[in-house]
């Protein structure tokens, strides 16, 4: 949710057709992608690149009998009970500025380090638990190793420092 995407288009373009731009994405994107508001972007912006900060959350459910069927593309499920408390104490240590080495798929030229700015757990009332994780950007597969990080702590099998 709340994606940003650019596109670049002659002004000429943008002038003629631009109040009409969001119906026709609409009509022309796949139905699990939807496009909910175009605006003109300062020159040079760049959604990737301009970006200052990205946030995802993860989502996981701990409960015996597993993932509500209907929530299963979007909900992790974990075989054990997980600690709340633990959790977010061993996400506590990862925050601020850091080589996330440990964490990343390493690609050549681009850097491990990174400021994570929020890592945070909470239990919803339906049981499911969310991370919230929001840095100044990601490497690949970053937010999934810190999660299954969080996970290993959680369940028990690694104390809270562990992850740091």
């Amino acid at each position: 949710r709340g994606q940003v995407a650019h596109v670049d288009l002659p002004e000429a373009v943008w002038a003629e057709h631009g109040e009409h731009l969001l119906r026709r994405l609409a009509g022309r994107l796949p139905m699990d992608v939807r496009v909910w508001r175009v605006a003109e972007a300062p020159a040079h912006f760049n959604a990737r690149f301009s970006a200052i900060w990205r946030r995802y959350a993860y989502r996981v459910s701990d409960h015996p009998g597993g993932v509500d069927p209907l929530r299963r593309g979007h909900v992790l499920w974990h075989n054990w009970p997980l600690d709340l408390d633990a959790m977010n104490a061993a996400a506590r240590e990862l925050l601020g500025e850091h080589d996330f080495a440990a964490y990343c798929k390493k690609r050549e030229g681009a850097t491990t380090i990174r400021t994570l700015r929020e890592l945070r757990w909470e239990r919803h009332a339906d049981g499911v638990l969310e991370a919230t994780v929001l840095a100044d950007a990601f490497c690949h597969n970053m937010v999934r190793s810190l999660v299954g990080a969080m996970l290993f702590v959680g369940d028990g099998h690694r104390t809270p420092e562990w992850p740091g």
